[in-house]
This record gives C-alpha cells, structure tokens and sequence, in this order.
C-alpha cells in the first residue's frame, strides 16, 4: 500500500524511535524503513550522539573520566 501511495505521487516520511546504539526497539522498523527510504526517515539517534558528545566535553572540563 505505500508503494501504490508513493507512486501515485504521495510524500511518505516517517518517525522511528532508535536507542544510545542505533537500534531499534520495535521488531519491524528496519522493514518499514526499507519500503519508503532511508532518506524519508528521521531518527532521534542523533540526539543521542549529541547528548554523549556534550556529557564527554562536560566531563572533561571537569577532569572527570568517562
């Protein structure tokens, strides 16, 4: 069905939930990202890679090792 919709000239994109290691919680998710496109998705795991990069920085402006 999302192909028949994406054909038809519908814009497809999505939202998926991915942990700390770019994994995802859901069992089904990498297939529903092959059927639209990588590039129709958006993830929060750079989220996480920003928040781990901002916790090291932080943490090494305290001396703090990590």
């Amino acid at each position: 069905m999302l192909r028949s919709r994406a054909s038809s000239g519908v814009s497809i994109r999505g939202v998926v939930d991915r942990d700390i290691k770019d994994e995802s919680y859901y069992s089904h998710t990498d297939s529903f990202i092959s059927k639209i496109g990588k590039e129709n998705i958006k993830t929060d795991y750079l989220c996480f890679q920003s928040f781990e990069s901002n916790m090291a920085t932080d943490k090494k402006n305290e001396g703090i090792n990590i």
